[in-house]
């Protein structure tokens, strides 16, 4: 797992919602009780130190010491300071998250189940959201969430960066880490999944086959993680010295995966007569493409693979949400495994850490991914 980071900027640490902020932060003062931030017995910082790491003003931060007081989780000791009592009382204190995802789709089922069940570990709660790749849904269902108390929020923006000005304030009014992809301009924790490294061992990979001719099957919508592997893969024919031979195929590939779990199967089908002449009329003799799913209800839905004989392919899987295909599993795929699931869990935990320590800073934390050995 790789990060990278930027300098630390002013982030939220607390969500501008309809709870009263003195309220909002007792809750974050015990859920720092609570992980051991603010061990028992111990002294908590000054109203003054609070007040800056809440980003609250002394009155919000006196009265949630008072409320955090009334429930015996502290006491006031005169000339001494804010002593902790219990953090046994703190152990049931939730965060209430949101993940905004762009598409429903079969892999939702799967990794909500796992949202569920890191939620469940951490004691918190989550509600799961979908935009549509609606850009202007997407601004209505986060402004709902914010305006109703979310405390956090996991964002799978929608294609082609359309809400890059208004993200850019939404993370400012609440702690916020993107999933899967990047918004350039927006300042705020990422996990992307680490698509330059796969694209460069795809393409050695290939290399080590004598492969020369290679077409790249990938969509043309505006993503920068997409960009990060088309990238990837042009550098690394340029180091073997087969760039000549690369082509880049834009197909409507997100479009074809969601039309088909919706059981519209009709532009699978028109596209497979257009991609699959393109593959077997002799000018390739290697193909990737990122998306297994477009594989399967483009070219094995109809015949193409097996025209294709033994040409090397190369794809991802991800792990958990894939769906197990047999006619996926041949000796001439060569799957790149990646962990959906294990991306979320890990923006899980910055978030959890963002909103208990308010440390947000813009960093990014790349997920890598691993050739399946068959």
């Amino acid at each position: 797992m790789k990060t990278s980071e930027q300098p630390e900027s002013q982030m939220p640490t607390i969500a501008t919602g309809r709870s009263p902020l003195y309220l909002e932060a007792a809750r974050l003062i015990k859920q720092r009780i609570k992980h051991g931030e603010y061990p028992a017995h111990s002294l908590l910082p000054s109203i003054r130190q609070l007040s800056k790491s809440l980003g609250l003003s002394h009155n919000a931060v006196q009265r949630a010491i008072q409320q955090l007081e009334t429930e015996r989780i502290v006491e006031s000791q005169h000339g001494i300071g804010v002593k902790v009592l219990t953090p046994e009382d703190c152990a049931t204190t939730a965060h209430w998250i949101a993940l905004v995802q762009p598409y429903h789709s079969l892999a939702s089922v799967t990794l909500q189940r796992g949202l569920e069940q890191a939620m469940e570990d951490r004691s918190n709660f989550c509600v799961v959201k979908t935009s549509d790749n609606d850009p202007r849904r997407e601004q209505q269902i986060i402004d709902h969430l914010i305006d109703n108390g979310i405390n956090g929020l996991l964002l799978w923006p929608v294609d082609n960066d359309d809400n890059t000005d208004y993200l850019s304030q939404v993370v400012k009014r609440i702690p916020t880490v993107l999933v899967d992809r990047l918004i350039p301009g927006v300042s705020t924790p990422a996990v992307v999944h680490d698509y330059d490294q796969a694209g460069r061992e795809m393409v050695d990979f290939l290399a080590s086959k004598q492969c020369k001719n290679i077409m790249v099957i990938c969509d043309p919508v505006a993503i920068p993680t997409f960009d990060e592997l088309k990238n990837a893969i042009s550098d690394q024919c340029k180091k073997h010295g087969v760039i000549k031979g690369l082509a880049i195929a834009g197909e409507p590939v997100l479009q074809i995966i969601n039309q088909c779990q919706d059981g519209d199967f009709t532009l699978a089908a028109q596209r497979a007569q257009v991609i699959g002449p393109m593959l077997t009329s002799g000018k390739y003799d290697a193909v990737i493409c990122p998306q297994d799913q477009y594989l399967n209800y483009v070219l094995a839905q109809h015949d193409w693979l097996d025209m294709l004989g033994d040409m090397p392919i190369v794809s991802f899987r991800h792990l958990h949400t894939s769906r197990d295909l047999k006619q996926m599993h041949r000796a001439n795929i060569t799957n790149w495994m990646m962990d959906q699931l294990g991306l979320f869990h890990k923006a899980i935990t910055l978030l959890d850490e963002g909103m208990i320590k308010g440390n947000m800073r813009h960093r990014v934390v790349r997920q890598e991914s691993r050739r399946l050995i068959s």
